[in-house]
């Protein structure tokens, strides 16, 4: 943590002593970024999708173990509150600083597949709900470089936890069977950069970003492929490819819980969005983003709406 806040401190200075040179028009962005999250499955640590659980009830009057599978729903909304500046010192250094908070409604319901007596009819074996204001999120453009056809970024990003990750204990069982939703999270810290290449009509873009998690939480690398195109002026129809993966081998304490956070994971998701600029300050967005494969990770689609105001300062 020390290394990342002297890091900050570095460029900082350095971009005051920039700006002194470099004056720019800076832009001020307020946005509302929702989350619409579901899942009913997991992938497990082989890649097989898992649907079912099951518990085993032994009968001792019929001496036999009676199996009783359950499904798990998860559904989660999150509500990210965005705060930017654009051109913070100059066009290409400090490109923009931007302060998120999320806030985080998660609710997870168990039911069993099947009643004995009546198969259309599912008892609720365990729920749980949590709200929470996550954490807070500061990411930093560090340097931007814009030509005709390739546009540059290098940027960083610091997570702060308010609902903190609970430590893990050394009994699987207890992870697997905890009913309580624990999904909390440690501090983090994400070094990335994005190059795009743009075509008239068609944008490619390729990012690579590297997260540093501490505690039980394994480092992850996040590769992401961009297709976008535009016929429209201040309009983009895009495709977004992105793959996850955690470092260091797969180990049982990782193996997953959709009541847990996941310490270990990998993955690769397919989403598809459009976004348009309907005035110089007015922006919106609406994504859809399904997970199609991965492993010790759940399988989950999500809907994904922005709205950004912008105005100059």
């Amino acid at each position: 943590m020390k290394y990342t806040l002297v890091l900050f401190a570095l460029i900082f200075t350095s971009s005051v002593l920039l700006n002194a040179q470099t004056k720019t028009q800076k832009k001020i962005e307020v946005g509302l970024d929702v989350k619409l999250t579901n899942s009913s499955s997991i992938y497990n640590s082989n890649s097989e999708e898992q649907v079912k659980d099951t518990l085993f009830y032994e009968d001792k009057e019929k001496d036999k173990i009676i199996p009783y599978p359950y499904t798990t729903d998860m559904s989660q909304q999150s509500y990210i509150l965005n705060f930017a500046c654009h051109d913070l010192f100059s066009d290409n250094f400090g490109a923009y600083l931007n302060i998120k908070f999320p806030f985080v409604n998660t609710s997870i319901e168990e039911k069993f597949s099947y009643d004995s007596l009546d198969f259309s009819r599912r008892y609720t074996k365990n729920k749980d709900s949590y709200f929470c204001l996550s954490g807070a999120e500061v990411e930093m453009c560090l340097v931007k470089f814009d030509l005709d056809l390739v546009s540059f970024n290098f940027f960083t990003n610091i997570f702060v936890p308010f609902y903190k990750y609970k430590e893990n204990s050394d009994s699987t069982n207890e992870i697997i069977n905890n009913k309580k939703i624990e999904l909390g999270r440690n501090f983090e810290s994400s070094y990335g950069a994005n190059i795009n290449l743009n075509l008239k009509s068609i944008k490619l873009g390729l990012t690579g970003v590297y997260e540093n998690r501490t505690g039980d939480f394994t480092d992850k690398i996040i590769t992401n492929f961009h297709f976008g195109f535009s016929n429209v002026d201040k309009t983009e129809l895009y495709l977004d490819l992105d793959y996850a993966t955690s470092l260091g081998e797969y180990k049982p304490e990782y193996k997953i819980s959709q009541w847990r956070s996941l310490l270990w994971e990998k993955y690769f998701d397919v989403g598809v969005g459009f976004n348009i600029f309907f005035t110089d300050y007015l922006f919106t967005e609406i994504a859809y983003k399904i997970r199609l494969w991965g492993e010790n990770t759940i399988v989950k689609n999500t809907v994904n709406i922005n709205l950004k105001y912008l105005f100059n300062l």
